[in-house]
């Protein structure tokens, strides 16, 4: 008789446990939703000149994610280069809110780096040379869309490539 009893207990302490991690995994996701929607609101651009687009662009044969986000479209372009490799930025768009009072932001995830990794996976052989001619085609892609050369800043492994898409193609970089 105690050993059926211990077994319902059990069976009944299974069951509760699992209706409550269904129940705060319901929580969590609902709270995440919220987060994303007002995050979205809080982060829209809503200027009548303003800019803000994102999604992938074939740049050297791959699917490359670019977004670009400014309150006025006829400011200078700043193409972010970041480090790494691999440490994309552009999933840090608070801490480029205020460069986009000045600049039309485009941030860009190189080969091997944030959502470009995620959808065109690791790239055969990443080097210096693929990826400073990935973001040339990048920017000038950008020249003509905005009609003006591009300003880029880079840092760490970003510097390094920033320095040769500008060494190799002066006439499409501003500074």
């Amino acid at each position: 008789m105690r050993i059926v009893a211990w077994k319902t207990f059990a069976r009944r302490g299974a069951l509760l446990l699992g209706a409550l991690m269904l129940l705060g995994l319901v929580a969590l996701i609902g709270v995440w939703v919220i987060l994303k929607a007002r995050n979205a609101e809080a982060f829209a651009i809503r200027s009548p000149r303003g800019v803000q687009e994102a999604g992938y662009v074939r740049l050297g044969g791959v699917e490359q994610w670019v977004t670009v986000r400014g309150q006025d479209r006829r400011n200078p372009v700043l193409l972010v280069v970041h480090g790494g490799p691999g440490g994309a930025t552009s999933a840090f768009t608070k801490e480029f809110l205020a460069w986009e009072r000045d600049f039309t932001v485009v941030q860009w995830d190189q080969q091997g780096a944030g959502k470009t990794y995620a959808k065109s996976g690791a790239p055969a052989q990443l080097t210096l040379d693929a990826i400073s001619s990935d973001g040339a085609e990048l920017a000038r892609i950008l020249n003509a869309r905005f009609g003006r050369k591009v300003v880029v800043v880079g840092w760490s492994w970003g510097s390094l490539v920033g320095l040769k898409m500008v060494k190799e193609t002066p006439d499409i970089f501003a500074a």
